[in-house]
């Protein structure tokens, strides 16, 4: 479900939406036939990415019968903070400010209130 609807989730913000990740397909058209995607090139670059095209399709060019994946290491402990601010400007302005620091935070999410 994840790849045919591309989906982003919370953590898209650091590390991205799904088809970000998948390399290969294995697919079923509407006739019945198998079809591959992907390339074996580490650029990939020649002709029509249909991969791409696929991911995020819904369904409706194709049944994902099979999905080669890229992984990334295991992260580090991950820390969680919460703020109140006097405004939703405020707010903006320190997600501006952490978001242009070094570290890239894996989720950010806003509230605008408390009750």
């Amino acid at each position: 479900m994840n790849v045919a609807t591309n989906a982003g989730g919370m953590c898209c913000v650091k590390y991205g939406v799904t088809g970000d990740f998948v390399l290969s397909l294995e697919t079923v058209l509407a006739d019945g036939r198998v079809l591959r995607t992907g390339h074996r090139t580490i650029k990939g670059v020649a002709g029509y990415d249909l991969t791409r095209l696929i991911v995020g399709s819904e369904g409706n060019l194709a049944v994902i019968t099979e999905i080669t994946l890229k992984l990334l290491p295991a992260t580090a402990a991950a820390h969680t903070l919460v703020a109140t601010f006097p405004s939703l400007e405020a707010a903006g302005q320190a997600i501006t400010r952490i978001s242009s620091d070094e570290v890239i935070p894996s989720m950010l999410e806003i509230l605008d209130r408390r009750h």
